[in-house]
């Protein structure tokens, strides 16, 4: 649908009025907006899984969090891989109990879909230990991500209390910190 003239008008006025990221955080943040994948893909990422959806993931984790220094974003990059081998965990499990069903005799076929997937998760117990296996790298990918997050969180609090306590005139404020860089685990260089 072509724009009006009066909405393109306002929309050269508006863009004259955006300047760009002020503070060294903004242009840091903005100066990654082109970043590409693919350094690290194919060691965190199997073929067939998303690249934008773990980007998702990382980039929802950095919004939260904020980091700035190379131990936050390690904190962020470990936050991240070990939610996305959870989320894998839980993908193989469920491929695991559909292939079950997928197998099942006609018999089986015939009943409802919970008590076929009960079923189908009773024979993965009794004929394979995929189950078990599965569980113990769900609970380990857990117990590795929890950490993170909290260390992610206590890192937050204290920069929130941080900057509570930190209210000075501008005047006395000293110039933002040099940026640190750093570089997700799928960007390229």
């Amino acid at each position: 649908m072509p724009i009006s003239e009066k909405r393109l008008a306002a929309n050269r006025r508006n863009a004259q009025k955006s300047t760009g990221p002020k503070t060294a955080v903004g242009k840091f943040k903005t100066s990654r907006n082109g970043i590409k994948h693919g350094l690290l893909a194919k060691t965190i990422l199997l073929d067939g899984e998303s690249r934008i959806r773990f980007q998702e993931i990382y980039d929802a984790l950095c919004d939260e969090f904020q980091p700035i220094t190379g131990g936050e974003y390690s904190l962020v990059d470990k936050a991240a891989i070990y939610q996305w081998r959870l989320l894998r965990s839980w993908m193989f499990d469920t491929l695991s109990i559909r292939n079950a069903m997928n197998n099942q005799s006609s018999a089986e076929t015939q009943l409802d879909l919970p008590t076929r997937a009960m079923l189908a998760v009773h024979a993965l117990n009794e004929n394979s230990k995929q189950p078990e296996l599965n569980s113990r790298y769900e609970h380990r990918f857990d117990l590795q991500h929890h950490p993170a997050l909290r260390s992610l969180q206590r890192l937050k609090a204290e920069k929130l209390a941080g900057t509570i306590q930190s209210h000075q005139p501008e005047e006395n404020k000293e110039s933002d910190p040099p940026m640190q860089t750093h570089q997700n685990p799928l960007e390229t260089q």
